[in-house]
């Protein structure tokens, strides 16, 4: 299974999720110079963050039962201490952590590190735009792949497509070390997937100036093609509009619009202006909700635009999902498919739907920690670890060099055109 392009993100009650979304608050007096974790380490000792990642997490775990189980808690940590006392690095030692973490087997549980949070996530909570490349890659046998290619953001504007294999970066490799553990160039961070989930690992590109040059392969054992990206700060929020057009499909105008995360509510403001605007004349719609979670307000707010007595769009409605799809919008979909508006095409989704929210720890990293149940807003029904299947299911193509295409994508634009209603007949 592949999470898709996503930071691990969910439905959380504090921060980006099931509640209200705030901002994390940075804790006071923490500075903010690269060589503070570093110096942390090398005061307290690698097993200070470990114990201390694995107290907050046991503090706010969200099951009772588990969470009062002593001897499981500190089995987990006699297990780990030996790793983390062998780490002389921040990245190394965190490693440590994250497979620590990965051995509870839950979602919405990761350390993530202080740049990524604040570059790639925090923003987004306030629509504000970061520098960044607007996309994810993937590693994939031992090679790197874009994945998450953000409409209108840096890498889409240069002519980046999802499945380009990223070889070079700024001329040095991307990759190197042993194939089976190889090591990433200096400017990828890892993206914060949750460990204790199935599938490989992703990075972001840490912006090394106001432009990247990515030696990119198109084709297996084709030529590398340099391609240099102005970067920009941008958002996923942008990314929203920018998806927003009108395609013809089987003489039927099929709207299209992705949502890329339900964290803020001007997704689903974004959402309405598009439904006012480019997307209008359009006789159907197709609306993406691939990818990451959010709160439940953003997930209410979209469903009250298609059904309900408010609702602001008559016309068919396909929605798109993926094996990526997770938390928030995996709450969507469930109440979507209740609703019976219209299909859902594409793949389960991830089974990855915790509250959580984020703390900051004493070297500056951030634990994202699962702190409730959120089987009430499913009536009950148990999402985590099951996800919620597709009434039309479509097996996404492979990622390396995929050019861009899109199957699930594809077929849900032919469904959404097969339930447009037909052209009204014209007197003459």
């Amino acid at each position: 299974m592949r999470r898709g392009a996503s930071l691990v993100l969910g439905l959380v009650l504090l921060l980006p999720g099931i509640a209200a979304a705030q901002p994390l608050t940075p804790r006071r007096g923490l500075p903010d110079d690269a060589g503070y974790a570093q110096r942390q380490l090398d005061l307290l000792g690698p097993e200070h963050l470990l114990r201390e990642a694995l107290r907050v997490t046991r503090a706010r775990w969200y099951d009772r039962p588990a969470r009062d189980d002593a001897a499981r808690w500190e089995a987990l940590r006699a297990r780990w201490s030996p790793e983390a006392a062998a780490a002389r690095t921040p990245a190394a030692l965190h490693e440590v952590v994250n497979r620590m973490l990965g051995e509870l087997g839950v979602s919405h549980l990761a350390l993530v590190e202080r740049d990524v949070y604040e570059r790639e996530l925090a923003g987004e909570f306030r629509a504000a735009p970061s520098l960044r490349l607007g996309a994810e890659l993937i590693l994939l046998d031992g090679r790197l792949f874009l994945d998450g290619v953000n409409h209108g953001g840096p890498a889409d504007a240069a002519g980046l497509r999802e499945g380009d294999e990223v070889v070079t970066i700024d001329g040095a490799p991307a990759l190197g070390g042993a194939p089976a553990r190889p090591e990433v160039h200096v400017a990828l961070d890892p993206a914060g997937h949750d460990p204790g989930l199935p599938g490989p690992p992703g990075y972001f590109l840490r912006p090394p100036g106001d432009t990247v040059t990515l030696g990119v392969r198109r084709a297996a054992g084709g030529p590398v093609e340099a391609v240099v990206v102005p970067l920009r700060a941008s958002s996923m929020v942008e990314a929203v509009s920018a998806s927003a057009r009108v395609v013809e499909v089987d003489g039927r105008r099929v709207g299209v619009i992705r949502l890329w995360h339900f964290m803020t509510m001007q997704v689903a403001q974004r959402l309405e202006e598009a439904l006012d605007g480019p997307l209008a004349a359009a006789d159907a719609l197709v609306l993406d909700v691939r990818g990451r979670g959010g709160q439940d307000a953003v997930v209410r707010r979209v469903l009250a635009l298609f059904h309900g007595r408010r609702a602001r769009w008559d016309r068919p409605v396909v929605v798109l999902t993926s094996e990526g799809t997770r938390s928030a919008k995996e709450i969507f979909a469930y109440h979507w498919k209740r609703a019976e508006r219209g299909p859902v095409v594409g793949e389960r989704t991830q089974g990855a739907c915790l509250g959580c929210t984020f703390t900051q720890l004493s070297d500056g990293s951030i634990l994202m920690v699962p702190v409730v149940d959120v089987r009430r807003l499913t009536g009950g029904e148990q999402l985590e670890g099951r996800g919620v299947e597709p009434d039309v299911a479509v097996g996404q193509l492979p990622l390396p060099y995929r050019a861009g295409r899109d199957a699930i994508l594809e077929a849900g634009l032919r469904e959404a055109a097969a339930r447009a209603a037909p052209e009204p007949a014209r007197s003459f």
